[in-house]
């Protein structure tokens, strides 16, 4: 239902001409088709998305709209191109003063650097997105990316920097009440140990 209705939404806004409704449209049509992992399609999506936030001026929708691409991207394992959509992200979201989104993008562009076996900058792009996210008192966010930190840095062997980084991530999570993430940085911490 949500796919139609966004559908329906993007086919309308471009009827009538509102270029910024449908760039909207889309993008929430690139986030509903994700949830249901059609991911290529998400990926025309949030593409067409950006495009038109791009040629409209919304920078920050286009920002957001291609931190969604580099997801959609990395589902289907091209890396590359998730690395450049997370970067253009980070960098237009960092422009509009949107550090809890450039916290995400740096997070997201970590994850695809791993995914390309470029750990080292992966492990920059964690530890960047962390201190973002302890600058801005994003709790969980900081979490995620020590978690992401410690999976970068085992990938480079830096077991005794993962351990640490992981063990972070769980108190954090405990701290923040959220158990799910807390058993994934505990497994994590399990695999670094």
């Amino acid at each position: 239902e949500a796919i139609a209705a966004c559908q329906d939404a993007a086919a309308i806004f471009r009827e009538t001409g509102d270029r910024h409704g449908e760039g909207t449209a889309l993008n929430n049509l690139g986030l509903a088709l994700w949830e249901v992992r059609r991911f290529e399609e998400a990926v025309t999506a949030h593409q067409d998305a950006a495009a038109i936030f791009w040629e409209t001026g919304d920078r920050h929708l286009e920002g957001a709209a291609l931190n969604n691409l580099g997801l959609d991207l990395r589902e289907v394992l091209r890396f590359e191109e998730a690395i450049t959509a997370d970067q253009d992200a980070a960098a237009i979201l960092r422009e509009t003063g949107d550090r809890d989104g450039e916290g995400v993008a740096l997070n997201n562009l970590g994850t695809a650097l791993r995914g390309a076996g470029r750990f080292e900058e992966a492990i920059t792009a964690h530890q960047d997105a962390a201190a973002i996210f302890r600058e801005t008192g994003d709790r969980h966010g900081e979490g995620r990316a020590l978690g992401n930190l410690g999976n970068a840095l085992q990938g480079v062997g830096r077991f005794e920097e993962a351990i640490t980084a992981c063990q972070d991530a769980a108190a954090i999570f405990r701290e923040t009440g959220d158990r799910h993430d807390e058993g994934l940085a505990a497994n994590d911490l399990g695999i670094a140990l």
